[in-house]
């Protein structure tokens, strides 16, 4: 068994022990109402694959490649009606307590096998109200020309958004692990996270490994959720959500052990990679 197979079953493990917390990768998926939306739109049959790292809270949506239905901006949340001037702000808050409740549990179980959701939630919501924020800032304008019909003017900006995420996503995954590993700020994380990232290594087998999962997986979900409708939205919400869980809790323990080897090389002047897999 290789040793990212044994980290998965060993998150799984721990998953299947505290199945509350699949209750975040389920609300997430709820709250991202623009795939639901393009989900249940969309008329016909639809077979797809999707690449993914685990940037954030792992959920249904992670393994579903959602049907085409134009150019769209969104940022996952209602924003088609003035309301949106409430919805955005307070949907942001509550994605930013669930993700600094679950990371910080993520880490506890690990260490502990036991978490305190509130207690972390509490802790760490400002660092992960910042880390929902700059996303939204970066694609705050493209939104803008969206709303007012300029989608021919952000077109070109798509283009050059697209490989830029996927460039990002690798850089930045680690940034909510070791935020709560390390007890830190964001500007830190994300600086550890892309010296992670820049040394390739395991952080890059990892990286690759991950995204082979996802696209051998999201054959299957995308099958169920895009093609059965509202009943498949309902399975592919809930069967994916412990799932998430597991594989969230994996990438923790991963960037764990990695963080702490290359720590200890560092401290003792050494190089070269890391063993860590």
């Amino acid at each position: 068994m290789s040793a990212f197979t044994e980290r998965l079953v060993a998150g799984w493990e721990r998953a299947s022990r505290h199945l509350a917390l699949a209750l975040v990768p389920f609300v997430t998926a709820l709250l991202n109402t623009r795939k639901i939306e393009q989900v249940l739109q969309f008329d016909g049959q639809h077979v797809g694959f999707k690449l993914g790292l685990p940037v954030g809270v792992v959920d249904v949506w992670q393994f579903t490649s959602v049907p085409n239905t134009g150019v769209t901006v969104s940022t996952g949340l209602p924003v088609s009606t003035p309301a949106a001037l409430l919805f955005v702000p307070l949907g942001i808050a509550v994605k930013a307590g669930l993700l600094a409740g679950y990371f910080g549990s993520l880490r506890d179980v690990l260490a502990t096998d036991a978490f305190d959701f509130a207690a972390n939630a509490r802790t760490y919501f400002w660092e992960f109200l910042l880390y929902e924020l700059v996303p939204l800032v970066l694609v705050g304008p493209l939104v803008l020309l969206a709303m007012q019909g300029g989608l021919r003017a952000a077109g070109p900006l798509f283009v050059v958004l697209f490989p830029a995420i996927i460039v990002g996503s690798y850089l930045f995954f680690a940034t909510p692990y070791l935020l709560v590993l390390h007890e830190t700020g964001l500007v830190p994380a994300a600086k550890r996270s892309y010296a992670l990232a820049t040394a390739g290594g395991p952080y890059l087998g990892f990286a690759l490994r991950f995204a082979a999962l996802v696209l051998a997986v999201s054959a299957v979900v995308t099958v169920v959720v895009v093609n059965l409708g509202p009943l498949g939205i309902v399975l592919g919400t809930i069967g994916v959500a412990p799932v998430g869980v597991a594989l969230n809790l994996a990438t923790m323990e991963f960037v764990a052990d990695l963080e702490e080897r290359l720590s200890a090389r560092e401290q003792e002047g050494g190089s070269g990679a890391s063993p860590v897999r």
